[in-house]
């Protein structure tokens, strides 16, 4: 690939992620709370939350077909970004409906948009497989993804800024998110366009079956990944959709405070996903995603120590660092364990296997919401002890299951933590 397309298309992807970070930043944290505006449950939020990436994962297994078919991995995102538009303009409309009306639409509205986000994720990632030399990957994402965090977190804020000016509950604050976004996914979709696309061809060795993919679980790496992260989705989402219903309906807290927590991980994970991502080149994916199963457990078990807004904010914090280690070792680990010819199927069935924990998970806590028993006076608590064993579970599966897949550096437990904790990290 001539070096000028692959400058214009790194350039319109930069594009396509500030874009992109402001439509995140206005609702990827406010869905939950635009429901319960509307008189959800928790059962309901467990609905949203789990009903679209079950879809997602049934439409992962088809993905790599329909690239094969329109012969263009582009054209395929494009569609899925078509889609989002569609589902943002109709999670707008919801403010307008009649109010039996207007969850019900919210939450297919939610649905179209992760169906779609989720089905246009493989041939996005396969194509900018495409632009990036192994040795760069990390570097450039871990860039690119801290542009985009902070991004995402400056506009989250301002979103939680917008709800307070309006007040607990009032919908016009959620019109003008959702309309902002429609807005500038469409903007998204333009610099999308302007990616270049290598002439696609189709090889043999691409089509594998999802029951063939499966059946290597016990002699592939990567086969071995899919299905420990797809234990570690289940574990996290279990109870992850129902932070929201717990700082809001449960500790009541107000917009600014529930923005000042839920944005401060996402924050440090994008700050961090950089050093996370040149750690990934140097030692490989599958370290750093083991590393980043040794401090996720504890995150539940900390929101189990207090309350306050400020302590849980610290939290958040250590939860963003810890999770941008497995989100860039993973990353890194797929693009070195799947050859390019085989990268479009195997990023689809691998986000087919961990939607479906990402499904199951929600619908199961939100069954056991308001079943389990209070511990500090809210059925959380619990939910919280159970993620963490969950997580721990996990943990193991991968440390013990999945290895690394290419050369790299040696490092020592006592040089990773001083790497860990040094100068290096303050670098970033």
């Amino acid at each position: 690939m001539e070096k000028g397309a692959v400058r214009r298309s790194l350039r319109a992807s930069v594009g396509d992620g500030v874009a992109w970070s402001v439509m995140a930043g206005f609702i990827e944290g406010y869905t939950v709370p635009f429901a319960l505006a509307l008189k959800a449950g928790s059962m309901e939020v467990g609905i949203l939350r789990s009903l679209a990436p079950l879809l997602s994962s049934l439409g992962q297994l088809k993905i790599a077909d329909w690239v094969n078919r329109l012969r263009s991995r582009k054209t395929v995102v494009s569609i899925a970004v078509q889609a989002q538009i569609l589902s943002l303009a109709l999670g707008t409309a919801c403010v307008f409906l009649p109010e039996g009306l207007a969850l019900p639409v919210l939450i297919a509205a939610g649905v179209i948009y992760s169906v779609s986000g989720t089905l246009g994720g493989p041939p996005w990632a396969s194509l900018m497989g495409e632009y990036l030399p192994a040795s760069k990957r990390g570097v450039y994402f871990g860039w690119r993804n801290r542009l985009v965090g902070i991004l995402v977190a400056a506009f989250s804020m301002a979103a939680g800024g917008i709800l307070y000016w309006y007040g607990h509950g009032v919908l016009t604050g959620f019109l003008i998110l959702f309309g902002g976004a429609t807005v500038f996914r469409i903007v998204s979709w333009r610099f999308v366009m302007r990616m270049y696309e290598p002439p696609y061809r189709e090889a043999p060795e691409e089509h594998f079956t999802f029951t063939q993919f499966v059946s290597r679980l016990g002699h592939s790496n990567f086969a071995a990944f899919t299905f420990c992260a797809a234990f570690y989705s289940f574990a996290v989402n279990f109870s992850g959709p129902f932070f929201a219903v717990y700082l809001l309906d449960g500790l009541h807290y107000d917009y600014l405070r529930y923005m000042a927590v839920t944005s401060a991980g996402g924050l440090v994970m994008y700050l961090t996903m950089r050093y996370w991502g040149d750690w990934a080149d140097a030692i490989g994916g599958a370290r750093v995603v083991k590393m980043s199963t040794v401090m996720i457990p504890i995150i539940p078990l900390l929101w189990t120590l207090s309350q306050h807004w400020a302590f849980l904010t610290l939290v958040e914090c250590y939860s963003g660092f810890a999770w941008a280690a497995y989100l860039m070792g993973g990353n890194n680990f797929i693009y070195d364990a799947v050859t390019p010819a085989k990268r479009t199927r195997a990023m689809a069935y691998f986000s087919a296997v961990t939607g479906a924990g990402q499904a199951i998970g929600p619908l199961i806590g939100g069954y056991l919401y308001s079943r389990l028993p209070a511990l500090n006076g809210h059925a959380f608590m619990s939910m919280l002890l159970i993620t963490a064993a969950m997580r721990v579970v996990a943990g193991v599966a991968f440390i013990r299951f999945v290895k690394e897949v290419k050369p790299v550096e040696s490092v020592r437990p006592r040089d990773a933590v001083q790497r860990l904790i040094g100068q290096r990290f303050f670098q970033i």
